[in-house]
């Protein structure tokens, strides 16, 4: 199984302020993290532990406040109602795949650990919008060898906004594009080429997100 994370990330959660935005306020964020299983093995995620036998987590052990784990969705839901912002939350997982649902010793553990920053509300409330001609969750199957292409489309989320970046986390070799803006300044896109060689042969996963 790949995780499809990095060991380490920050996430930034939005504390929305009542009359910034004629929406309700917000402070639940849902962080989802992507897994891919070999096969058809069934995958999980828990709280990271430390006991008398194996520590797996040190001093960031047990769930983050505020935050209710879906392990089997693996989602991570953080709640910041009351938390300050500018504080940090470290969450330490555990990603596991078992043979079925009835089966209760995983056949690999992976952890993962990252940073939960609370934030204030941006002037924008609307996120960017990602798309392309992949779309989110899709499985593309690539032959070893053969050059592949494919663009991430990104429109942005409020007038007065501009797309700083679209970081990626890709397959190893993958090439991004300088980041273009189109001509009415409301989309910007980077082209991902790569071509796939036989030490990659199976599951691969891309993520991407936008900076405005």
């Amino acid at each position: 199984m790949r995780a499809g994370s990095l060991c380490q990330h920050q996430i930034h959660l939005i504390i929305r302020n009542r009359n910034a935005t004629t929406r309700a306020p917000s402070s639940v964020t849902e962080i989802i993290v992507k897994s891919v299983a070999a096969g058809l093995s069934y995958c999980t995620c828990r709280w990271s532990i430390s006991n008398s036998t194996y520590d797996e987590c040190g001093d960031v052990c047990n769930m983050v406040s505020g935050g209710v784990l879906d392990e089997d969705n693996c989602t991570l839901t953080f709640n910041s109602t009351g938390k300050t912002v500018g504080s940090y939350y470290a969450a330490a997982l555990m990603i596991e795949d078992f043979y079925d649902e009835s089966t209760y010793t995983p056949f690999s553990s992976i952890p993962l650990q990252f940073l939960i920053e609370v934030v204030a509300s941006p002037p924008c409330p609307l996120a960017p919008n990602i798309t392309g001609s992949i779309s989110e969750g899709s499985c593309t199957a690539i032959h070893v060898g053969e050059l592949f292409t494919f663009q991430i489309i990104v429109e942005k989320g409020c007038p007065g906004t501009v797309i700083s970046d679209i970081f990626t986390v890709p397959p190893l070799y993958m090439l991004k594009s300088s980041l273009i803006e189109n001509v009415t300044g409301a989309l910007w896109s980077v082209t991902e080429s790569w071509i796939p060689d036989a030490t990659q042969v199976g599951s691969q996963v891309y993520c991407a997100v936008a900076v405005d």
